[in-house]
């Protein structure tokens, strides 16, 4: 499918893209979707901003019409960051319905059309990142390995309960816990290895253009 397709079928009103000054040649894309996220999206875009990286990456991100203040605070960070972030302000009216609930497809499916990086990062507005230097090591291994299309890490949970707070860490082994440092696909199919999306750098190539 290619983005005159993709407008034509799910876009009901224009987005509006906010002025910015990102280079136009990135290494990586960071695609980033929020909705409705004022508690932790300075957390999300302050982790992804802190990168120390020997490259140009980008911010793509997308908000799907929040009424909580989180659309506003994203305003300010764009301004602010005009170097490294493309904002995107949608419409809930172009929002793609499953199952009858509405999904954040459109504005992530958006952001793929307009990365311009070698590789893709994910990260919800509801996530965060805690190593400055995440985008720099999963590059290297892209970079290292060309027959590697996606490469993730272990992500830990913060839990928060009656005032206290618990962090998990990585699945055990046989829960979503491969104790092999490259899998295939069809092992991650089986569920044998849990990837979550925040963790994942992915080849633009192997995802672009977009299927049907």
């Amino acid at each position: 499918m290619d983005f005159d397709s993709f407008l034509r079928s799910y876009e009901r009103q224009p987005v509006q893209m906010y002025p910015n000054n990102v280079a136009s040649n990135p290494i990586v894309s960071v695609n980033v979707v929020t909705y409705n996220h004022v508690k932790y999206i300075k957390q999300c875009l302050d982790g992804i901003l802190m990168q120390e990286v020997d490259f140009e990456y980008e911010i793509l991100l997308g908000d799907d019409e929040s009424s909580d203040g989180t659309r506003e605070i994203c305003i300010k960070y764009a301004e602010k960051y005009p170097e490294k972030i493309r904002l995107f302000l949608h419409s809930r009216e172009n929002n793609i319905g499953i199952g009858g609930q509405p999904t954040g497809r459109f504005n992530f499916i958006y952001n793929l059309f307009h990365a311009r990086g070698k590789y893709i990062a994910l990260c919800e507005g509801d996530d965060y990142w805690t190593d400055e230097n995440k985008l720099q090591k999963q590059v290297e291994v892209l970079i290292n390995n060309p027959n590697i299309s996606i490469c993730h890490h272990w992500h830990s949970y913060l839990i928060k309960k009656n005032g206290d707070c618990r962090v998990t860490g990585a699945p055990k082994l046989g829960h979503g816990y491969l104790n092999r440092e490259i899998a295939t696909v069809r092992e991650i199919f089986q569920n044998k290895l849990r990837i979550k999306s925040r963790t994942m750098m992915i080849r633009r190539s192997a995802i672009c253009p977009l299927p049907k």
